[in-house]
């Protein structure tokens, strides 16, 4: 309790009432740094490049060859939109490289005071979005921070289609008051650290390794423009992007809407709103998500602790004579340990084999989409998880809920500790008990990938719900139940939504079926293990009082023995006839 009164105390002093400031004034002081990825390509851009490399579009033909931000304010109904003129991502791309030099870094501003509540929110226009799910030409980011009264309380951005809010003291910032945000590379979703991005579908890469545009007032070149003043192109209705099917609605392929249209319409008029109706994150979360983004490398401490461990272990053993591996190779066991071996193998193709695929031959004309023959649509496999096509030009399968360690190499870890294990082997019985338990593994992958196929109706909801940018054909639903319903595989075909024909095939793919027969002949390998484990298998006796018997041998004390001489039954030495026990050994000899 002291500490937060202390925090909020410095809070009040560092950071002046917000009262004391014009709305200019508080988007200056606010502003953002804005930290990129090593490999972004697209920077926020002033909206005036946008629009000067595109055609005004309605359906039905071009509107205007040559928009300017005035003219384009004629247009407010959603039916319009802009399309690039220099083509798809790498024309869009190779053109904004050139001109990136002379544009200034601009974002734009805007204020909201709802009682005593005021917030301040900050657009970043993108020329193009290359995400890791879709691609679409302009995007439209923002961020929002909250002063409840006159203290900076919550910060919200936006993230795909929804958003996140931290508590102000959360926020990592330049000074006390200049936010930092974490651009995702290529869908310049907002992150409130550099390692976020991996949880859920959307798989970002984040880093903050690259780029930082900071404003002014943090030591910065950008650019800060206010949408409280006169911004014409603020009216325009359309879409800051190619729309022109009915496919890219649904995939995330549209362009977006501008800041105070479509479905921005809520958190322009009412921002405070909206940021606080986010998911609250931070605290457990940041850690959640640094162990997530970190879990190969922690993954590979453990693997490699593990592994010396081991290999200390069968030294050990080995240096005691302790091994038992050539004579268990020596026996009839081998057959059975030959047979795991056989197991292991095939569990370790199937871990890097297709799993679960959907195909799909879509014959969609009318809204641009035709495969001429069957594509994969869903994959899923031990080395990139989840993967969609997203029916995008040039994009190709989409990995979704990244695996930070694909379970393909968790399964490689298993099989290599197998290998040691049958190396280090001290007994017949221990290594069949390994051998089965390692054999379960695999079957429960298995289990695994069945529940999961079950789950795709409700995965896919989830899914659509983040990219989609318009409404999912009904029919979808009942598709997919049915694909969950036969999850072994599968065939259907129909028209979907109204407008397309598909043929769907689906089924276990080769990888899953290795798995589970991999994992039921290392069980039996490991039954009949334990059941033909040879036996003296422990370790040899070494001998007892040796080294009393070095320092006092038999040689050193032997005397010609005379007819009748009475000895110890232990140790041979004689004994005198009127003692009880030996004087040599202590046995007793009456």
């Amino acid at each position: 309790m002291k500490k937060f009164l202390l925090s909020a105390m410095l809070l009040l002093i560092l950071v002046p009432a917000a009262s004391a400031y014009t709305d200019d004034q508080l988007m200056q002081l606010f502003a953002p740094v804005i930290k990129y990825n090593g490999n972004e390509i697209f920077y926020a851009t002033p909206v005036g490049y946008g629009i000067s490399s595109s055609n005004l579009i309605v359906s039905g033909g071009v509107v205007e060859a040559n928009p300017t931000e005035n003219s384009i304010a004629s247009y407010t109904t959603e039916g319009y939109y802009l399309d690039n003129r220099f083509g798809w991502f790498e024309e869009i791309s190779a053109a904004y490289s050139q001109q990136a030099p002379y544009l200034t870094p601009t974002i734009y501003a805007h204020v909201v005071h709802t009682g005593a509540d005021t917030a301040i929110q900050y657009w970043f226009y993108y020329a193009f979005n290359n995400g890791p799910i879709n691609n679409h030409e302009g995007d439209w980011e923002m961020i929002i921070v909250v002063l409840q009264g006159d203290v900076p309380a919550w910060a919200a951005y936006s993230q795909h289609d929804g958003g996140a809010r931290v508590a102000w003291s959360e926020v990592e910032k330049v000074g006390e008051t200049h936010p930092i945000v974490y651009s995702a590379r290529g869908s310049h979703a907002n992150y409130f650290r550099s390692y976020s991005g991996k949880l859920g579908i959307q798989n970002d890469d984040v880093g903050g390794n690259g780029v930082t545009l900071a404003p002014t007032s943090a030591g910065g070149t950008m650019q800060i423009v206010s949408l409280d003043t006169n911004q014409a192109w603020l009216n325009f209705g359309g879409r800051w992007g190619y729309s022109g099917d009915q496919i890219g609605g649904v995939t995330g392929g549209n362009g977006p809407f501008g800041p105070s249209a479509g479905n921005h319409g809520e958190s322009w008029n009412n921002p405070t709103a909206w940021a606080l109706s986010q998911p609250q994150t931070g605290g457990g979360t940041f850690i959640l998500e640094w162990l997530f983004a970190n879990f190969f490398l922690l993954f590979c401490i453990y693997l490699i602790a593990r592994l010396a461990f081991k290999i200390i272990g069968i030294a050990r053993a080995a240096s005691a004579k302790q091994l038992q591996i050539g004579k268990l190779l020596s026996s009839s066991f081998a057959v059975w340990l030959i047979i795991g071996v056989v197991g292991t193998i095939l569990v370790l193709v199937g871990s890097f084999t297709t799993w679960f695929a959907v195909n799909a031959d879509i014959q969609s004309p009318e809204v641009g989409v035709q495969t001429n023959g069957m594509i994969e649509l869903i994959k899923f496999d031990g080395g990139n998880g989840l993967s969609v096509n997203m029916l995008q030009k040039g994009q190709g399968m989409t990995s979704l809920f990244s695996f930070s360690v694909p379970v393909g190499i968790i399964l490689l870890a298993t099989i290599l500790f197998t290998i040691l294990d049958i190396i280090g082997a001290k007994s017949g019985k221990s290594l069949g008990a390994k051998y089965l338990l390692g054999g379960i593994m695999p079957i429960v992958f298995f289990i695994i990938i069945i529940i999961a196929v079950s789950s795709i109706p409700s995965m896919a909801s989830g899914t659509a719900t983040a990219v989609s940018q318009g409404s999912v054909p009904p029919e979808t639903d009942a598709v997919l139940k049915t694909v969950s319903a036969s999850p072994l595989g599968g065939a259907w075909q129909g028209p979907l939504g109204g407008y397309s024909f598909v043929a769907l095939t689906w089924g276990l793919g080769l990888g899953a079926w290795l798995l589970i027969l991999g994992g039921i002949i290392r069980i039996i390998a490991g039954i009949a293990m334990l059941a033909s484990a040879p036996g003296g298998t422990q370790p040899i006796a070494q001998p007892q009082n040796q080294v009393i018997v070095q320092q006092y041998p038999y040689s050193q004390y032997q005397q010609p023995q005379q007819q009748g001489t009475e000895v110890c039954a232990k140790c041979s030495m004689p004994v005198d006839g009127t003692s009880m026990f030996c004087n040599n050994c202590g046995n007793r000899v009456r």
